[in-house]
């Protein structure tokens, strides 16, 4: 985990997944997925796909002896990469892209979370300005499965990572409001095609998660009839009540960190 990394739930509980028990390795999604014209496609002898997103590297559940030992190998080879920064730098938008291309390399399985993030923050500016728009500074990353609800389709995780990469470097926020709420797409399934209709966007003020074209549900106008949409549910109704608590508690603590002469 990195350090601006919060857990929302006992990581050691991922251990037990059905995701980590398949090839001893999860990766959670991230912003945007890659360019078809990247060289690196070429250099490991495959064409790029949507088989997989970007993986995000604010946590990572991993045995390194998974894959018949194999797995220690992607951790050299992603070593490799990031020792040749100059060259690979260029290819690979830093650590994280190095392990997914890695197992490429070495032609082996990783398994991705099976839910995209929901972008967490509030609605207030960087500066800590009430606005009416939703600014999301934080990635709210769910669970994964639990061996129980391996063949339950309805099935969806719990928050289980805020990784608050934007959050940790903003100034005067509102602690009252700098985790009150979270956007996230209706249909997240990671696979599911109807994410496509959900832009992630990254502008350096904000994560943002837009819709692209009418909402889904079929009793809006004009609309798509796919389910597809964007909501932005409070953040204390997706956590586990002592979770919420605490997260609250130290938010003004939180708030206070990057205060000028502190």
């Amino acid at each position: 985990m990195d350090s601006d990394n919060l857990p929302l739930q006992d990581p050691a509980v991922h251990f037990d997944s059905v995701e980590f028990k398949q090839s001893g390795s999860v990766f959670w999604g991230d912003l945007n997925k890659d360019h078809p014209d990247n060289a690196i496609y070429r250099f490991l002898g495959r064409p790029c796909s949507d088989e997989h997103w970007p993986a995000e590297s604010g946590q990572v559940v991993y045995d390194k002896s998974a894959n018949e030992g194999l797995n220690l190998a992607v951790l050299h080879l992603s070593n490799h990469m990031m020792e040749d920064s100059a060259f690979y730098g260029n290819l690979a938008y830093g650590d994280k892209d190095t392990y997914r291309f890695s197992f490429y390399a070495l032609g082996l399985d990783y398994q991705q979370a099976p839910r995209m993030f929901a972008s967490a923050g509030g609605f207030q500016d960087r500066n800590g300005q009430d606005q009416k728009e939703f600014c999301g500074h934080s990635l709210m990353h769910w669970g994964l499965t639990p061996e129980r609800k391996r063949f339950d389709q309805g099935y969806h995780p719990e928050p289980a990572f805020l990784h608050t990469i934007l959050g940790k470097v903003r100034y005067g926020l509102n602690p009252e409001k700098v985790f009150s709420h979270f956007k996230r797409p209706r249909e997240d399934y990671i696979n599911d095609k109807r994410l496509v209709r959900t832009d992630y966007q990254y502008t350096g003020e904000c994560f943002d998660i837009t819709l692209k074209g009418p909402d889904g549900m079929p009793d809006t106008p004009n609309s798509y009839g796919d389910g597809q949409g964007t909501l932005i549910p409070e953040m204390k109704e997706a956590l586990d009540p002592k979770i919420w608590a605490g997260l609250h508690a130290m938010a003004k603590d939180f708030t206070e960190l990057n205060i000028p002469g502190t």
